[in-house]
Protein backbone atom coordinates (compact mmCIF):
# COMPACT_ATOMS: atom_id res chain seq x y z
CA UNK A 1 0.00 0.00 0.00
CA UNK A 2 1.27 3.38 -1.04
CA UNK A 3 2.05 5.85 1.65
CA UNK A 4 0.03 9.05 1.58
CA UNK A 5 0.78 12.41 3.12
CA UNK A 6 -1.92 14.80 4.13
CA UNK A 7 -1.30 18.55 4.04
CA UNK A 8 -3.63 20.82 5.98
CA UNK A 9 -3.75 24.57 5.43
CA UNK A 10 -5.53 26.47 8.18
CA UNK A 11 -6.50 30.08 7.39
CA UNK A 12 -5.75 32.69 10.05
CA UNK A 13 -9.10 34.32 9.63
CA UNK A 14 -11.89 32.77 11.64
CA UNK A 15 -14.88 31.38 9.94
CA UNK A 16 -12.93 29.78 7.06
CA UNK A 17 -12.60 26.05 6.78
CA UNK A 18 -9.16 24.41 6.65
CA UNK A 19 -7.89 23.25 3.25
CA UNK A 20 -6.79 19.67 3.08
CA UNK A 21 -5.01 17.78 0.25
CA UNK A 22 -3.25 14.44 0.04
CA UNK A 23 -0.08 13.39 -1.80
CA UNK A 24 1.49 10.05 -2.34
CA UNK A 25 5.15 9.47 -1.64
CA UNK A 26 5.82 9.13 -5.39
CA UNK A 27 4.30 12.52 -6.16
CA UNK A 28 6.34 14.04 -3.35
CA UNK A 29 9.51 12.56 -4.80
CA UNK A 30 8.68 13.85 -8.29
CA UNK A 31 7.99 17.35 -7.01
CA UNK A 32 11.19 17.31 -4.91
CA UNK A 33 13.30 16.01 -7.81
CA UNK A 34 11.84 18.58 -10.17
CA UNK A 35 12.56 21.36 -7.69
CA UNK A 36 16.11 20.09 -7.25
CA UNK A 37 16.64 19.93 -11.03
CA UNK A 38 15.26 23.43 -11.45
CA UNK A 39 17.57 24.72 -8.75
CA UNK A 40 20.54 22.98 -10.38
CA UNK A 41 19.58 24.39 -13.80
CA UNK A 42 19.18 27.84 -12.29
CA UNK A 43 22.55 27.57 -10.52
CA UNK A 44 24.18 26.27 -13.72
CA UNK A 45 22.64 29.14 -15.70
CA UNK A 46 23.94 31.66 -13.20
CA UNK A 47 27.42 30.10 -13.25
CA UNK A 48 27.41 29.96 -17.07
CA UNK A 49 26.23 33.54 -17.32
CA UNK A 50 28.94 34.65 -14.92
CA UNK A 51 31.52 32.66 -16.92
CA UNK A 52 30.36 34.15 -20.22
CA UNK A 53 30.43 37.64 -18.73
CA UNK A 54 33.99 37.02 -17.55
CA UNK A 55 34.94 35.63 -20.97
CA UNK A 56 33.34 38.63 -22.67
CA UNK A 57 35.29 41.00 -20.42
CA UNK A 58 38.54 39.14 -21.11
CA UNK A 59 37.85 39.08 -24.85
CA UNK A 60 37.15 42.81 -24.87
CA UNK A 61 40.34 43.42 -22.90
CA UNK A 62 42.32 41.13 -25.22
CA UNK A 63 40.88 42.84 -28.27
CA UNK A 64 41.89 46.23 -26.85
CA UNK A 65 45.37 44.90 -26.09
CA UNK A 66 45.67 43.53 -29.63
CA UNK A 67 44.66 46.88 -31.06
CA UNK A 68 47.28 48.61 -28.90
CA UNK A 69 49.89 46.08 -30.07
CA UNK A 70 48.88 46.63 -33.69
CA UNK A 71 49.12 50.40 -33.21
CA UNK A 72 52.57 50.07 -31.64
CA UNK A 73 53.78 47.73 -34.38
CA UNK A 74 52.57 50.17 -37.04
CA UNK A 75 54.36 52.94 -35.15
CA UNK A 76 57.58 50.88 -34.98
CA UNK A 77 57.28 50.14 -38.69
CA UNK A 78 56.94 53.84 -39.45
CA UNK A 79 59.97 54.66 -37.30
CA UNK A 80 62.11 51.95 -38.91
CA UNK A 81 61.01 53.24 -42.29
CA UNK A 82 62.07 56.76 -41.31
CA UNK A 83 65.39 55.39 -40.04
CA UNK A 84 66.16 53.73 -43.38
CA UNK A 85 65.22 56.94 -45.19
CA UNK A 86 67.64 58.93 -42.98
CA UNK A 87 70.41 56.43 -43.78
CA UNK A 88 69.64 56.68 -47.50
CA UNK A 89 69.88 60.46 -47.13
CA UNK A 90 73.27 60.20 -45.37
CA UNK A 91 74.53 58.03 -48.22
CA UNK A 92 73.47 60.70 -50.74
CA UNK A 93 75.14 63.47 -48.72
CA UNK A 94 78.29 61.36 -48.44
CA UNK A 95 78.23 61.01 -52.24
CA UNK A 96 77.76 64.78 -52.68
CA UNK A 97 80.77 65.56 -50.46
CA UNK A 98 82.87 63.08 -52.41
CA UNK A 99 81.74 64.65 -55.67
CA UNK A 100 82.60 68.14 -54.40
CA UNK A 101 86.07 66.90 -53.46
CA UNK A 102 86.48 65.05 -56.74
CA UNK A 103 86.73 61.72 -54.89
CA UNK A 104 85.50 58.31 -55.95
CA UNK A 105 81.89 57.30 -55.46
CA UNK A 106 80.93 55.56 -52.22
CA UNK A 107 78.88 52.88 -54.01
CA UNK A 108 81.42 50.15 -53.33
CA UNK A 109 80.85 50.57 -49.57
CA UNK A 110 77.08 50.00 -49.77
CA UNK A 111 75.14 46.82 -50.55
CA UNK A 112 73.49 46.82 -53.97
CA UNK A 113 70.44 45.11 -52.48
CA UNK A 114 69.23 43.88 -49.09
CA UNK A 115 67.23 40.69 -49.52
CA UNK A 116 63.76 40.67 -48.01
CA UNK A 117 62.42 37.44 -46.51
CA UNK A 118 59.12 36.56 -48.18
CA UNK A 119 56.14 35.50 -46.09
CA UNK A 120 52.97 33.63 -47.11
CA UNK A 121 51.15 34.78 -44.00
CA UNK A 122 48.34 37.21 -44.89
CA UNK A 123 47.88 38.32 -41.28
CA UNK A 124 48.52 42.11 -41.19
CA UNK A 125 50.43 41.72 -37.94
CA UNK A 126 52.77 39.12 -39.44
CA UNK A 127 53.26 41.24 -42.58
CA UNK A 128 54.08 44.32 -40.49
CA UNK A 129 56.56 42.35 -38.37
CA UNK A 130 58.24 41.06 -41.54
CA UNK A 131 58.53 44.63 -42.87
CA UNK A 132 60.02 45.81 -39.57
CA UNK A 133 62.62 43.03 -39.68
CA UNK A 134 63.51 44.01 -43.26
CA UNK A 135 63.82 47.70 -42.37
CA UNK A 136 66.06 46.90 -39.39
CA UNK A 137 68.20 44.60 -41.54
CA UNK A 138 68.54 47.34 -44.17
CA UNK A 139 69.32 49.98 -41.54
CA UNK A 140 72.01 47.79 -39.98
CA UNK A 141 73.62 47.11 -43.37
CA UNK A 142 73.58 50.79 -44.35
CA UNK A 143 74.82 51.97 -40.93
CA UNK A 144 77.82 49.64 -41.16
CA UNK A 145 78.48 50.71 -44.74
CA UNK A 146 78.17 54.40 -43.83
CA UNK A 147 80.65 53.94 -41.00
CA UNK A 148 83.18 52.38 -43.39
CA UNK A 149 82.60 55.13 -45.91
CA UNK A 150 83.06 57.87 -43.28
CA UNK A 151 86.28 56.25 -42.06
CA UNK A 152 87.60 56.32 -45.61
CA UNK A 153 86.36 59.88 -46.15
CA UNK A 154 87.95 61.06 -42.89
CA UNK A 155 91.32 59.55 -43.81
CA UNK A 156 91.12 60.95 -47.35
CA UNK A 157 90.12 64.45 -46.24
CA UNK A 158 92.80 64.52 -43.51
CA UNK A 159 95.44 63.64 -46.12
CA UNK A 160 93.94 66.12 -48.56
CA UNK A 161 93.95 68.92 -45.97
CA UNK A 162 97.55 68.17 -45.05
CA UNK A 163 98.57 68.44 -48.71
CA UNK A 164 96.35 71.47 -49.29
CA UNK A 165 97.96 73.32 -46.37
CA UNK A 166 101.23 73.19 -48.33
CA UNK A 167 99.62 74.70 -51.44
CA UNK A 168 100.31 78.48 -51.72
CA UNK A 169 96.66 79.42 -52.07
CA UNK A 170 96.51 82.10 -49.39
CA UNK A 171 97.04 85.71 -50.40
CA UNK A 172 100.26 86.77 -48.59
CA UNK A 173 99.32 90.45 -48.44
CA UNK A 174 96.11 92.34 -49.11
CA UNK A 175 96.38 95.21 -51.57
CA UNK A 176 95.93 95.86 -55.29
CA UNK A 177 98.25 94.11 -57.73
CA UNK A 178 100.46 96.83 -59.19
CA UNK A 179 102.27 94.62 -61.70
CA UNK A 180 101.30 91.15 -62.93
CA UNK A 181 103.22 88.08 -64.03
CA UNK A 182 104.92 88.13 -67.45
CA UNK A 183 106.65 90.65 -69.68
CA UNK A 184 106.43 94.31 -68.72
CA UNK A 185 108.30 97.62 -69.02
CA UNK A 186 110.79 97.58 -66.13
CA UNK A 187 110.02 100.62 -63.92
CA UNK A 188 113.71 101.40 -63.28
CA UNK A 189 115.61 100.02 -66.29
CA UNK A 190 113.03 101.24 -68.79
CA UNK A 191 113.19 98.09 -70.93
CA UNK A 192 110.77 95.24 -71.57
CA UNK A 193 111.71 92.48 -69.18
CA UNK A 194 110.14 89.29 -67.83
CA UNK A 195 108.52 89.80 -64.43
CA UNK A 196 108.73 86.53 -62.48
CA UNK A 197 106.00 87.31 -59.95
CA UNK A 198 103.36 89.84 -58.97
CA UNK A 199 103.81 93.14 -57.12
CA UNK A 200 101.23 93.87 -54.42
CA UNK A 201 101.08 97.52 -53.36
CA UNK A 202 101.24 98.15 -49.62
CA UNK A 203 102.87 100.23 -46.92
CA UNK A 204 106.07 99.69 -44.97
CA UNK A 205 105.45 97.37 -42.04
CA UNK A 206 102.31 95.70 -43.48
CA UNK A 207 102.00 92.06 -42.32
CA UNK A 208 103.11 89.41 -44.82
CA UNK A 209 101.80 85.89 -44.24
CA UNK A 210 102.90 82.50 -45.58
CA UNK A 211 100.80 81.47 -48.58
CA UNK A 212 101.22 77.81 -47.56
CA UNK A 213 102.87 75.62 -44.94
CA UNK A 214 106.50 74.59 -45.41
CA UNK A 215 110.07 75.19 -44.32
CA UNK A 216 112.08 78.42 -44.69
CA UNK A 217 115.13 77.78 -46.94
CA UNK A 218 116.35 81.40 -47.17
CA UNK A 219 115.90 84.55 -45.09
CA UNK A 220 117.86 87.80 -45.36
CA UNK A 221 119.38 90.12 -47.95
CA UNK A 222 119.28 88.91 -51.57
CA UNK A 223 120.62 91.54 -53.97
CA UNK A 224 117.95 93.26 -56.06
CA UNK A 225 115.27 91.46 -54.01
CA UNK A 226 116.46 93.31 -50.90
CA UNK A 227 115.38 91.58 -47.70
CA UNK A 228 113.55 88.43 -48.74
CA UNK A 229 112.34 85.04 -47.52
CA UNK A 230 111.91 81.80 -49.48
CA UNK A 231 109.62 78.98 -48.33
CA UNK A 232 109.85 75.41 -49.67
CA UNK A 233 106.40 73.79 -49.52
CA UNK A 234 107.89 70.30 -50.00
CA UNK A 235 105.65 69.48 -52.95
CA UNK A 236 107.76 70.95 -55.75
CA UNK A 237 106.52 74.48 -55.01
CA UNK A 238 108.40 77.39 -53.48
CA UNK A 239 107.25 80.92 -52.67
CA UNK A 240 109.41 84.05 -52.61
CA UNK A 241 108.62 87.18 -50.58
CA UNK A 242 110.86 90.14 -51.56
CA UNK A 243 111.50 93.85 -50.87
CA UNK A 244 110.67 93.31 -47.18
CA UNK A 245 111.42 95.75 -44.42
CA UNK A 246 111.99 92.80 -42.08
CA UNK A 247 111.97 89.00 -42.18
CA UNK A 248 110.46 87.42 -39.06
CA UNK A 249 111.54 83.82 -39.75
CA UNK A 250 114.91 82.05 -39.91
CA UNK A 251 116.29 79.46 -42.29
CA UNK A 252 115.22 75.91 -41.39
CA UNK A 253 112.12 77.08 -39.53
CA UNK A 254 108.86 75.17 -40.04
CA UNK A 255 105.94 77.51 -40.71
CA UNK A 256 102.19 77.13 -41.03
CA UNK A 257 99.86 78.48 -43.69
CA UNK A 258 98.78 82.01 -42.75
CA UNK A 259 101.62 82.47 -40.26
CA UNK A 260 103.13 85.97 -40.02
CA UNK A 261 106.59 85.67 -41.60
CA UNK A 262 107.63 89.22 -42.59
CA UNK A 263 106.80 92.91 -42.85
CA UNK A 264 106.39 94.62 -46.23
CA UNK A 265 109.02 97.20 -47.21
CA UNK A 266 110.92 98.97 -49.96
CA UNK A 267 114.36 97.32 -49.91
CA UNK A 268 116.45 96.28 -52.93
CA UNK A 269 115.59 97.44 -56.45
CA UNK A 270 112.20 98.94 -55.67
CA UNK A 271 110.27 102.08 -56.59
CA UNK A 272 108.03 102.12 -53.53
CA UNK A 273 106.59 100.04 -50.69
CA UNK A 274 105.20 96.76 -52.02
CA UNK A 275 105.60 92.99 -51.84
CA UNK A 276 107.15 91.12 -54.75
CA UNK A 277 105.62 87.65 -54.56
CA UNK A 278 106.68 84.63 -56.61
CA UNK A 279 105.60 81.01 -56.94
CA UNK A 280 108.15 78.59 -58.36
CA UNK A 281 107.46 75.05 -59.58
CA UNK A 282 110.65 72.96 -59.62
CA UNK A 283 112.42 76.34 -59.19
CA UNK A 284 110.87 77.80 -62.36
CA UNK A 285 108.61 80.84 -61.91
CA UNK A 286 104.91 80.31 -62.65
CA UNK A 287 101.95 82.67 -62.41
CA UNK A 288 101.01 82.98 -58.69
CA UNK A 289 97.41 83.67 -59.71
CA UNK A 290 97.07 79.98 -60.68
CA UNK A 291 97.12 79.13 -56.98
CA UNK A 292 95.81 82.21 -55.18
CA UNK A 293 92.32 81.77 -53.73
CA UNK A 294 92.15 78.09 -54.74
CA UNK A 295 89.97 76.31 -52.13
CA UNK A 296 90.29 72.70 -50.98
CA UNK A 297 87.51 71.55 -53.33
CA UNK A 298 89.15 72.98 -56.45
CA UNK A 299 92.51 71.66 -55.31
CA UNK A 300 91.08 68.17 -54.78
CA UNK A 301 89.53 68.23 -58.26
CA UNK A 302 92.88 69.37 -59.72
CA UNK A 303 94.73 66.51 -57.98
CA UNK A 304 92.21 63.92 -59.13
CA UNK A 305 92.38 65.16 -62.75
CA UNK A 306 96.16 64.79 -62.62
CA UNK A 307 95.80 61.23 -61.27
CA UNK A 308 93.43 60.13 -64.06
Amino acid sequence: MKKKYTFLIIPHKSGKSPIEFNMTQMVMMVIGGSATIMLLVLAGSLIYSAHMADMSFKYTKLESTNKNIQTRINDYYQKTQELTEVLYSLKEKDAEIRKMLGLRSNNNYFPSEVKKKLTNNSDPLAVAMNDIKYNLKTAKAYAKAQNRSYDNLKTTVASLKNNFDRVPSLRPLYGFIRDGFGYRMHPIRGIVQFHSGIDIASFIGAPVRAAGSGVVIASGWDGNYGISAVVDHQNGLRTVYAHLSRALVARGQQIKKGQLIALAGNTGMSTGPHLHYEVRLENRPINPMSYLNVDIFRYSAMVNRQNL
